[in-house]
């Protein structure tokens, strides 16, 4: 097989362009919601929504690098409904707090 020849479509026309290492997430273009959590959760349990879920359609995220988007698209493919929505949860700690933390930091790793 040759060498490839490929040319990469960046969002800016700036060629000094690249994607930045931290991507500061508008949590005013997510959407977050709370549920009741499954597992241990002593007495809290069933009574307090401590699951974080948060979803936005990929393509649509313009906070986002169009590059980042597409490789999202083509990497988590599994965690993207039929409408184009990236859904991640969280229901690792006994708090809300803490599950809205991890789950922004696994938006954050991810991106």
């Amino acid at each position: 097989r040759g060498v490839q020849n490929f040319r990469r479509n960046f969002s800016t026309k700036n060629d000094d362009w690249v994607v930045p290492n931290k991507v500061t997430i508008p949590e005013d273009k997510i959407e977050m919601t709370f549920a009741r959590s499954s597992g241990a959760g002593g007495q809290n349990v069933n009574k307090v929504n401590t699951q974080v879920i948060i979803r936005f359609h990929v393509m649509d995220a313009n906070w986002l690098p169009k590059e980042v988007r597409q490789r999202i698209k083509d990497n988590e493919g599994n965690r993207i409904n039929k409408e184009g929505f990236l859904i991640i949860n969280s229901q690792e700690y006994r708090t809300q707090a803490q599950n809205r933390k991890d789950v922004l930091d696994k938006l954050q790793e991810l991106i």
